[in-house]
């Protein structure tokens, strides 16, 4: 119009999108967040990954979330996955007329009750860990969900060679409870996980 060159957006299918993200949030994100956002989109890309953005409009969305909840995910899991079809949908500049409509979802989260992760959430999520820069992250993760001691933050894990071959540890309290000291049986995969974090650090 009047001689100046209007730019036209190219249509873009959902899994290309998607691969763009991850590609800039790689960049970006620490790596639990990282996975966080790769999770999200192994639910997401089997719905939306053929489609065009442009035909994903809220009542797709809702139809989403509906068929989620029946496969017994949690609410806050579908809010992860939807901020990042949001994300996508943000950097396309389609998401605000979405946002408008009122058949989108409103999700809220629940503090009140939780939910055991599955098998393979919890092998994505220790996958995850075990790639993560941070040397002991994995061997914490491992060690909070096998002998319960998540609250100890600031404990430590003592002992010496033999404990790997007597698989039980002593764990010091930290300040905070002083003078309490417990003992731990390991599992399997305890004992292998402080095994290779010893390696990694002698």
């Amino acid at each position: 119009m009047h001689g100046l060159a209007v730019e036209r957006r190219v249509p873009k299918l959902f899994t290309m999108a998607a691969d763009e993200w991850l590609e800039l949030k790689k960049l970006t994100l620490a790596p639990k967040s990282y996975s966080v956002e790769q999770y999200s989109l192994k639910h997401l890309r089997p719905v939306f990954g053929q489609r065009l953005l442009s035909d994903i409009n809220a009542a797709a969305i809702a139809r989403y979330v509906g068929a989620r909840r029946n496969e017994g995910a949690a609410d806050k899991s579908i809010k992860l996955e939807l901020g990042t079809l949001r994300g996508i949908l943000k950097r396309a500049k389609l998401w605000t007329s979405i946002a408008e409509d009122d058949l989108l979802p409103r999700l809220r989260d629940r503090d009140d009750v939780g939910r055991a992760v599955s098998p393979d959430e919890e092998k994505a999520l220790l996958n995850a860990y075990r790639a993560s820069r941070s040397r002991g992250l994995y061997t914490a993760v491992v060690t909070a969900l096998n002998t319960g001691c998540g609250r100890l933050k600031s404990g430590r894990l003592s002992g010496d060679r033999s404990i790997f071959r007597r698989g039980r540890s002593s764990l010091a309290s930290p300040k905070r409870w002083p003078g309490r000291v417990g003992q731990s049986r390991w599992n399997d995969r305890l004992t292998l996980a402080l095994r290779a974090l010893g390696e990694r650090v002698s």
